[in-house]
């Protein structure tokens, strides 16, 4: 008869075992979409566009924590997406979308990188309104609130209507000093009522829900 110890043993070794097998089969990895509103007006691009791999995973970057806390990348991906975001930014795209994206890989995988990223972009494209907001984000992520309240300006002076403009712009509201929590709430009605249905949205409402009444 087999001791626990054995059969635990087995067990793990077939768990593992399955769990490559799916991987490979797959490709399975760790993936979700883009913001949908940083990059409504471009929807029709992606990676593919300018040679991308299209093995690298996909991240999203959510405006309802304070901070993230991305797996780290393996550095041979970084260095590829970097490479591919350097070979990109020479040819000067006309619709920035592609490189939006690879900027958005970059800096879940490094954060200092990724504001040097969305920077280069930002001054390629000064008038690209989700530029500014793609820099606004992560220089908030840094903890650099100074350059994301101005760059989160900057985007709303050029698309007053960006929901992901106006969301993180409640957020650094709301974590002023002194914060200033009507201002901040009236932004995310704000984006409820440009985009109830989107991930933005579905953020604002729970912003409200946390915010109101304090």
């Amino acid at each position: 008869m087999l001791s626990r110890t054995a059969v635990r043993g087995a067990t793990l070794a077939t768990l593992l075992l399955l769990a490559g097998a799916t991987y490979l089969a797959t490709g399975a990895g760790p993936q979700a979409g883009y913001g949908e509103s940083a990059l409504r007006d471009n929807s029709s691009s992606t990676i593919a566009d300018i040679g991308a791999d299209s093995s690298l995973p996909a991240r999203t970057v959510s405006a309802d924590s304070d901070r993230m806390s991305p797996a780290p990348e393996p550095a041979h991906r970084l260095d590829g997406v970097t490479r591919q975001f350097d070979a990109a930014l020479t040819r000067r795209p006309e619709n920035p979308a592609p490189l939006l994206q690879l900027a958005e890989e970059i800096a879940t995988a490094d954060e200092r990188q990724g504001v040097e990223a969305h920077e280069r972009l930002a001054r390629m494209y000064p008038s690209n309104a989700p530029s500014w907001v793609g820099l606004a984000r992560w220089q908030y992520e840094v903890g650099d609130r100074t350059a994301a309240q101005a760059s989160v300006e900057r985007a709303l002076r050029l698309d007053p209507d960006s929901v992901e403009g106006r969301l993180l712009r409640g957020r650094l509201l709301a974590q002023g000093q002194p914060p200033k929590l009507g201002a901040a709430l009236h932004e995310w009605r704000r984006v409820l009522e440009l985009a109830p249905d989107s991930e933005a949205g579905r953020e604002a409402a729970a912003l409200l829900l946390a915010y109101e009444g304090r």
